[in-house]
């Protein structure tokens, strides 16, 4: 499920969460840089603080950037600016005024394991890349690159192919929703995309064609 927060108290809310817990946080600057790191809401609540894992050296107040911050319950995603920087590793950023939330706990998704071999495949001009998905839900999924490979931006669109074992491909347009480090693999990334043209329920069609084809996990 997806939902906006627009309301300062419910924005609040949400941050202290992921201030109490130490959610981990990726921070992408339209340079394409990122930056990994930790979550801490300041005392005054007026002021985002991300420790990141580090320095900091070629960003500066005012700087714009997209911050994507993953907890046990629901992802965060949101726009924000920077308010001061420390270059050992730390960054205050204004609080948002918009968050975009992503339920964890939606009914339906579901998780592929390495036996399921499930995969996406990107046109990269001339060429394409495949890349493994790793869940599924009823309106998206996520699926795993190397960092430095494939560089995308939130709310960007793209056009993919899923491929599904002993199965036709299913054509798909897409929006980008969240960028997020990986945590069961070291120098990759998970790109969460909501499906905005392809099957209504993309699980139940995806469980569908595994279980016919004889390979569901």
């Amino acid at each position: 499920m997806k939902s906006m927060l627009t309301s300062s108290e419910a924005i609040l809310e949400r941050l202290e969460l992921a201030s109490d817990e130490g959610w981990p946080a990726q921070l992408r600057v339209s340079d394409g840089t990122e930056f990994d790191g930790t979550v801490l809401l300041s005392e005054d609540q007026e002021v985002l603080v991300v420790f990141t894992t580090k320095r900091v050296t070629h960003l500066h107040p005012g700087a714009p950037l997209h911050a994507s911050v993953t907890g046990p319950s629901g992802d965060l995603s949101f726009y924000s600016a920077v308010v001061r920087v420390i270059p050992r590793g730390e960054l205050h950023l204004e609080l948002p005024q918009i968050v975009r939330v992503v339920d964890n706990r939606v009914r339906g998704r579901r998780a592929l394991g390495d036996s399921v071999n499930v995969c996406v495949v990107v046109p990269l001009g001339e060429a394409v890349a495949v890349f493994k998905v790793v869940d599924l839900s009823a309106g998206g999924f996520s699926f795993r690159v190397p960092r430095q490979f494939f560089q995308v931006d939130p709310n960007e669109r793209l056009k993919l192919r899923l491929k599904i074992p002993g199965c036709r491909s299913v054509r798909l347009r897409v929006i980008v929703r969240n960028l997020r480090r990986d945590p069961q693999a070291a120098g990759y990334r998970l790109i969460g995309v909501e499906v905005e043209m392809g099957p209504d329920d993309l699980v139940g069609h995806v469980t569908e064609a595994l279980d016919r084809s004889g390979r569901a996990a």
